[in-house]
């Protein structure tokens, strides 16, 4: 099981994060695909290591096109405004979970706007690294 793997992962991490949460779908990719593979990741992962998590903390705010087949400063400018902070991040250390990562544009859009928003520090975990 993926979750197990990245519990070991996260074992690892010199500072325990204060909370998981997954890289967001847009709505509308949630109700065509039914679920999002990133929130299962991370409520497994949650149970594993006993930190809590939450789908709620960070939305996807903007419909963007799949990331397949784009180079990386396309993908970096897709991504641009696409996340918003729905809770309250300030002074947390948060570990965001995806499955792939590329060339880590989703990660990084993230990261910013839970800095803005005021989280002290951010990690990620993901599942399989996919080469351009």
């Amino acid at each position: 099981m993926f979750s197990v793997l990245l519990a070991e992962k996260l074992a690892l991490f010199t500072e325990q994060p204060d909370l998981i949460i997954p890289v967001p779908l847009h709505n509308s990719r949630l109700r065509s695909r039914g679920y999002n593979q990133a929130w299962e990741l991370a409520k497994h992962l949650s149970r594993i290591s006993a930190i809590p998590t939450s789908h709620k903390v960070c939305r996807r705010i903007k419909k963007t096109p799949l990331q397949t087949g784009l180079k990386a400063s396309e993908r970096k400018r897709n991504l641009k405004q696409a996340f918003a902070v729905t809770g309250n991040v300030k002074g947390l250390h948060i570990c965001i979970v995806d499955d792939v990562m590329t060339t880590g544009s989703t990660l990084e859009a993230i990261a910013s706007v839970l800095k803005a928003a005021g989280a002290a520090r951010v990690s990620g975990l993901v599942v399989a690294r996919a080469v351009l």
